[in-house]
């Protein structure tokens, strides 16, 4: 029974927590799209998506096991870097913390704390 209670609480956790993300989500409407140039981004659950079929671009909101918020995915298309992403899991199951960046090719990558003079 005590395990049963603990996966509800899991469960309304996880509820409240999409539930206080889907209602965040207009604070990105005024961000556009940085591949296409048009004002058509859109939060989902799991992803930032363009709507420009021709476009299509899109950002996976979890990345390395890290979930990004709103203000990171706001840092990432305005400034081009998310500040320090701490506890991010490598392939290998090693943790790193490293900034997530936005490349010329719209794609993303990291740029590791050791090279950075923040």
């Amino acid at each position: 029974m005590e395990d049963f209670h603990r996966q509800i609480e899991d469960y309304t956790s996880e509820i409240t927590n999409e539930l206080l993300s889907i209602k965040s989500s207009n604070e990105i409407d005024h961000l556009s799209c940085l591949k296409c140039k048009q004002h058509t981004l859109q939060l989902r659950e799991k992803v930032v998506k363009c709507l420009n079929t021709d476009c299509n671009w899109i950002l996976f909101k979890e990345v390395c096991g890290v979930k990004l918020l709103v203000e990171d995915i706001a840092d990432l298309l305005e400034q081009g870097e998310t500040k320090l992403q701490k506890g991010l899991i490598s392939k290998a199951g090693k943790k790193y913390d490293a900034y997530l960046i936005l490349k010329e090719d719209y794609t993303t990558g990291f740029e590791f704390s050791t090279n950075k003079n923040k």
